[in-house]
């Protein structure tokens, strides 16, 4: 939504990604209202940006370089730089989750940044974590 490349049902199982792991951590996964800040949070913890959806998006243009990484430790305020470095990896959150069996593998499948990538929701229902 924030590249403006419009919704799709995929759209809502990132949601539910990023609600499954606000419950299990206690807090808010990409804490900000600003959308530059917010699309530096999902790359530190997702990884890169697909670059079919950058050279689709005219937003991406203005905060990523032309490798397709965001530009944020340029152009962000020094406390939202700061926030930007502390958010951990995907699999260093996941780590921590270890102890609730499946969770890990329910988030790398939700929280997957390419839509085409993302798990579906039956394949979602399917994990292990939703089976316990």
């Amino acid at each position: 939504m924030i590249l403006d490349l419009g919704w799709s049902m995929p759209s809502d199982l990132l949601s539910a990604g990023c609600i499954i792991a606000e419950l299990y951590s206690g807090e808010i996964l990409f804490a900000t209202h600003d959308n530059t800040e917010h699309l530096a949070l999902m790359e530190r913890l997702l990884g890169p940006f697909p670059r079919v959806m950058l050279d689709r998006s005219e937003m991406a243009r203005h905060i990523f370089d032309s490798r397709g990484r965001h530009r944020w430790e340029r152009i962000l305020a020094a406390d939202s730089v700061e926030h930007v470095r502390q958010m951990p990896s995907l699999e260093e959150f996941v780590n921590k989750a270890k102890r609730l069996s499946g969770l890990g593998e329910l988030l790398r499948s939700l929280l997957e940044i390419d839509p085409c990538q993302r798990a579906n929701a039956s394949m979602a229902l399917r994990s292990k974590f939703c089976s316990l």
